[in-house]
């Protein structure tokens, strides 16, 4: 193919002096960065928070760039490049737990986006300089395609190595079949799956996340909360900055089963967000991306999240904000001038949500620290500016108190013990 390649670049001709010039200006870093940051999007947008893939990435694709701008450019020739970075990428993925079809995937996807980079280049320099775009795209594109095919062959080769060496290692499967759970794909039976991971898929399942500043050890927890909560399986998903457990149940959790499961995390001083409790495998995943999906907004609420969160609490904003732009526009119709970012708007939105949960004065003020003739002057500036009584639509209206919190990137409000935190 890299042969080919180089035939049919003879064909169209030499690189014009044009689109050596164009190369040799070309800045290898910033592309790097755009084809990285995008490949992480469209690849692997679960593996956003871990920062020593996305450098395994950024180091591969800068030297992939770098060595085919040289190229273009004259300075280096293709048959002498040795991809390093590649190889260091390739086994970083293997080690991680990176498919076969991702890993092919994201150099289709790599390809496209490097002769993306070359071809915009192009334009701007034609546009600037008057130079024909034929000049610049076509003995290039044709490099471009043969240097990626001249590498993949050996990368692939040391991804392949180094994937069945780590395959090797059953924890290392374990921690492919997880992520692949997460990802919602399966890649071998239920039968074969739940001998590698070694629990019962036909029993019931939940996930917890865990993050925050204080350091927990997952699997320790996870051997804690089994022996305090009668848990018969955990399973622990090492993601760098957000670890999955699952704790399994032959049958279904006893509500004792989790109240101490509750318990436990709240002991631990993390931020946990929880799943819900699913069955079988594809259990096994759903309870898995709730838990994520709670974690998430967890950390958007801020300090307005309990330190557990379960994902019951916020169903809803997961629903709504399915679609961010038709929820934004739900918000700011309901709330009208409470959709501010001023102090007192924020105030008064926080107090109609308390007011709302609380469903009285009384109650409303003891949750806020406050006044209970406060609340009242607050709840009757409330209605003032929406123009109807606080309950007329008391349903949309705390929807979109809730979504509120989180659509906003306003500074974190305080929220008093007991207030309706998520």
């Amino acid at each position: 193919m890299v042969e080919a390649s180089l035939q049919l670049a003879g064909a169209l001709g030499p690189v014009t002096d044009a689109a050596q010039r164009l190369a040799g200006d070309l800045n290898a870093n910033s592309d790097a960065r755009f084809v990285a940051d995008q490949c992480m999007k469209l690849v692997f947008p679960e593996r956003a928070d871990d920062d020593r893939f996305r450098e395994a990435m950024l180091c591969s694709s800068f030297e992939k760039i770098d060595a085919m701008w040289r190229i273009i450019g004259g300075h280096d020739e293709l048959e002498m490049t040795t991809p390093l970075g590649a190889f260091a990428f390739a086994e970083t993925a293997a080690e991680i737990g990176i498919t076969l079809p991702e890993f092919e995937q994201v150099y289709r996807v790599g390809a496209g986006l490097v002769w993306l980079c070359w071809y915009r280049h192009a334009l701007e320099r034609a546009a600037m300089h008057d130079v024909p775009v034929a000049d610049l795209i076509g003995a290039p594109t044709l490099l471009i395609h043969a240097y990626i095919d001249r590498v993949f062959a050996p990368v692939y080769e040391r991804y392949d190595a180094a994937r069945t060496e780590h395959m090797g290692n059953s924890d290392h499967r374990q921690q492919s079949i997880l992520r692949q759970v997460l990802a919602g794909t399966k890649a071998m039976g239920e039968a074969e799956t739940e001998q590698a991971l070694g629990v019962s898929l036909d029993g019931e399942h939940i996930a917890f996340v865990i993050r925050g500043d204080r350091r927990v050890d997952p699997t320790e927890l996870a051997v804690r909360i089994k022996r305090s909560c009668g848990i018969s399986d955990t399973l622990v998903y090492r993601h760098d900055s957000a670890p999955v457990v699952w704790l399994s149940s032959p049958g279904r959790f006893k509500p004792t089963q989790l109240r101490r499961v509750r318990e436990a995390l709240e002991r631990a001083g993390a931020q946990i967000a929880m799943g819900e409790p699913s069955a079988g495998l594809a259990g096994l995943g759903a309870t898995g991306r709730d838990a994520m999906e709670a974690s998430r907004l967890q950390q958007k609420l801020g300090t307005e999240a309990t330190p557990l969160l379960s994902f019951a609490d916020v169903r809803l904003e997961s629903l709504f904000l399915s679609e961010p732009e038709r929820a934004r526009r739900f918000v700011q119709d309901e709330l009208g001038p409470l959709d501010s970012a001023d102090a007192r708007m924020r105030r008064l939105r926080d107090t109609a949500l308390v007011w709302l949960t609380a469903g009285s004065h009384v109650s409303a003020a003891t949750q806020l620290g406050v006044h209970e003739h406060t609340v009242r002057n607050r709840v009757a500036q409330i209605e003032e500016l929406l123009g109807r009584p606080l309950a007329g639509r008391r349903t949309e209206l705390l929807v979109a108190l809730r979504l509120k919190r989180i659509l906003d990137d306003d500074a974190p409000r305080v929220a008093a013990t007991g207030s309706p935190r998520a």
